[in-house]
């Protein structure tokens, strides 16, 4: 009995030992970070907005939620967002060079107009009515701002679980 309580320390021991490099986590030096947001708001609440970064669909982000994207240092990214219903309503595109540092914080966000029945119909300006003003948009913010914004709980609606995906 003692002897396979002692045989059975030693073979725990080697291999507790042996398993020498799982003990840390490496820090790179080439990653960076993009924080994406889209605060809850009323303007474009039902609609998603796509993420396309060098023209391929990433993920599409919902009302008051966050992303965070780590990629390499290295690679010029070409971010856009598009409305999904009406592909034609596109953001601009927003380049991020190699040397805009590791911590990138992106604010996405719809502008414009709701739409007014009796505006738009024609009611109130005329026969022909018109369409409402309407786009979204994506601003770079500063890292101080950026951060303060992102770490804005009551601002989101994903209840602190943000979304983490890795860009090749």
């Amino acid at each position: 009995m003692i002897k396979k309580i002692s045989i059975g320390i030693i073979v725990i021991s080697v291999l507790s030992f042996w398993q020498r490099d799982l003990s840390g986590q490496t820090f790179n030096n080439n990653d960076r970070t993009i924080y994406l947001m889209r605060a809850k708001g009323f303007y474009g609440s039902g609609a998603k907005m796509n993420l396309m970064i060098n023209g391929e669909l990433i993920h599409a982000i919902k009302n008051g939620s966050r992303l965070i994207i780590k990629t390499n240092t290295s690679d010029t990214l070409n971010i856009q967002i598009v409305y999904p219903p009406i592909k034609r309503y596109k953001s601009e595109v927003l380049q991020i060079l190699p040397e805009s540092g590791n911590d990138v914080y992106l604010d996405l966000f719809y502008w414009g107009e709701g739409y007014n029945p009796l505006k738009h119909s024609g009611v109130i300006i005329g026969p022909t009515g018109g369409t409402p003003e309407f786009n979204i948009e994506i601003v770079e913010l500063d890292k101080n701002e950026g951060k303060q914004k992102f770490n804005d709980s009551p601002s989101f609606k994903d209840n602190k679980i943000i979304i983490e995906k890795r860009y090749p």
